[in-house]
């Protein structure tokens, strides 16, 4: 089984949400490590010890040739069973021969006989297995309340101030989780999800942007359980994020790549034949951005990995790099139309005023996905209109392509099934969400649509930006869900009532948002540009702020 059938399959599993896992023979059960994410009990329905009988061929005379493949097969196949026996909370045999040649690897407490080759769940063998289990009703004590060290990680980002930090509780089923930042303050900024693991656990996945004045190692999780207990974990030591990637050309047979680094010498591979290094301006620290020009064959992996602290990796660059007609016509025609312009960008945040969007009346404006739900409030009508959410474009794409008037862009992986005026933006899913300099044939979705309208935004000639609305505060409930893409639910984050309609929608992704932006400031930036947060108030702080009066006098 190769590496992407097993991604397709551990996809398909999770959004089937199994309660029992039953793998059949040594072939299968090479799988259990990876299916421990499911958070089901693994069960091994094996008839006989594989390896054995492939040890037993090669025993035998046979054509020339074939002793070494029987042997190379006992040998692999005898390393998955001892993989997979560590990993099962039960085996499953036949007969108890069938058993006895596991007695090396499972011992006979773990053994459950079930003749007449697992006939039915009405046998009575296999549904006091299924008690066991906890498939059928019998109820487990709980679990001790712990924090399992073991998978615990916390990563910072100095530049975003993104703080991630992925926790393993066991005995939490029930709890509510905080994060503190100090004396009892509590971050807002950010959400905290829970995963079900196995047997119970849960694995808390933290996600928050730090205040300036809140370092990590002023963090603390706060795990309040059912019962009123409370304890309070402090953060780990965080693995620093101090270089990344920031964007991919073509360039004269070769490849020119960006990077911005807090090391002014951060490894790349492959080895780049040259570099050159600029400041970033008014980043913290020392931050420059590099400019790189590299070989890459294919498939090779592309990275910066500076000497301490973690780095980024770009696993299958042709996604990228891959040669592809223009996605629109229409989109190439654009390019340079706006030359030494000024575009206004502007969210759908609670704090827009519509006296600030009549007063923005006539100016090169980009909004985004339902903005025209609010036309009858305001005079504002964009002339640019994005949507690269997925559920947006899912739920409302028609309404979007038909309500929005001006030019609608909708940046998907592959051409929406919409009918009407708009044009395709393909966007293509790499993380690192790299900058491109080439809309026309891809954009990275980078967690937001505001990303997509700044990539598009520069390939028209534009080099100042001015944000209005951008928030960047998220408010929802976590749902139960098959998808990953619809697993939050609630309103309340837009100026716009009823914006999402009651639809689940997926959970901000803050590790892409935050890099997207940083990888847009580096280039904007560096080459002339601006991008400058003229929102009133939240909690955007990747972009130097600009009170909107003055900006709006300005621009």
């Amino acid at each position: 089984m190769n590496q992407r059938r097993r991604e397709r399959l551990l996809a398909r599993l999770h959004l089937l949400r199994p309660a029992l896992i039953v793998l059949d023979g040594a072939a299968a059960a090479v799988l259990a490590p990876s299916l421990l994410s499911l958070g089901c009990p693994l069960v091994w329905a094996v008839q006989r010890r594989e390896s054995t009988h492939w040890w037993e061929c090669a025993d035998k005379p046979l054509l020339p040739g074939r002793k070494a493949w029987h042997e190379t097969a006992a040998l692999a196949l005898d390393a998955a069973e001892r993989l997979a026996a560590s990993h099962l909370d039960a085996t499953w045999f036949p007969s108890f021969d069938a058993a006895k040649g596991f007695a090396d690897l499972i011992p006979p407490a773990a053994w459950t006989i079930l003749p007449e080759a697992f006939a039915g769940a009405a046998h009575p063998t296999l549904l006091d297995a299924l008690r066991t289990l906890g498939i059928l009703a019998c109820p487990r004590p709980p679990a001790p309340f712990a924090v399992t060290m073991e998978g615990e990680a916390l990563r910072y980002n100095p530049l975003t101030r993104m703080l991630e930090w992925d926790l393993p509780l066991r005995g939490a089923t029930g709890a509510s989780l905080r994060l503190l930042g100090g004396e009892g303050r509590v971050l807002d900024h950010g959400y905290i999800l829970l995963h079900p693991t196995r047997r119970g656990s849960i694995r808390a996945e933290a996600r928050t942007v730090l205040p300036h004045d809140v370092t990590p190692g002023d963090v603390a999780m706060e795990i309040t359980l059912p019962d009123g207990t409370a304890h309070r974990h402090p953060a780990p030591a965080p693995a620093e994020e101090r270089a990344g990637l920031v964007a991919l050309l073509p360039s004269r047979g070769r490849f020119d790549l960006l990077a911005w680094s807090l090391d002014k010498d951060a490894p790349v591979l492959p080895e780049p034949m040259e570099r050159e290094s600029r400041p970033i301006p008014r980043l913290p620290g020392d931050a420059r951005l590099l400019r790189l020009a590299i070989h890459l064959a294919p498939e090779a992996p592309l990275a910066i990995e500076p000497a301490a602290g973690t780095g980024q990796a770009l696993h299958r660059p042709s996604i990228w790099t891959q040669t592809r007609p223009p996605s629109s016509a229409r989109l190439r025609d654009l390019a340079g139309r706006h030359s030494g312009e000024t575009a206004w960008i502007i969210g759908n945040g609670p704090s827009v005023r519509t006296e600030d969007l009549d007063a923005l009346e006539g100016r090169l404006t980009f909004c985004f996905n339902r903005f025209h739900l609010a036309h009858e409030g305001t005079r504002l009508r964009a002339r640019y209109t994005v949507t690269g959410d997925r559920q947006m474009i899912d739920d409302f794409g028609e309404e979007i392509v038909t309500r929005s008037g001006g030019t609608v862009f909708v940046a998907s992986e592959r051409p929406p099934a919409l009918t009407g005026d708009y044009i395709w933006v393909r966007q293509l899913p790499v993380f690192p969400p790299l900058f491109s300099f080439q809309p026309e044939v891809g954009v990275s979705p980078g967690g937001s649509s505001l990303y997509v309208a700044l990539q598009l935004g520069y390939m028209m000639g534009v080099r100042r930006f001015l944000l209005y609305g951008t928030d960047f505060n998220f408010h929802f409930t976590q749902a139960a869900s098959a998808d990953p893409f619809r697993s939050a639910v609630g309103d309340g984050n837009h100026f716009i009532p009823n914006y999402r309609a009651g639809r689940a929608w997926c959970p901000p992704a803050l590790r892409d948002i935050t890099l997207a932006f940083l990888a847009a400031r580096c280039v904007i930036e560096v080459n002339g540009g601006l991008i400058r947060n003229t929102t009133r108030g939240g909690l955007l702080e990747i972009f130097d702020r600009q009170p909107f009066e003055v900006a709006l006098a300005l621009g």
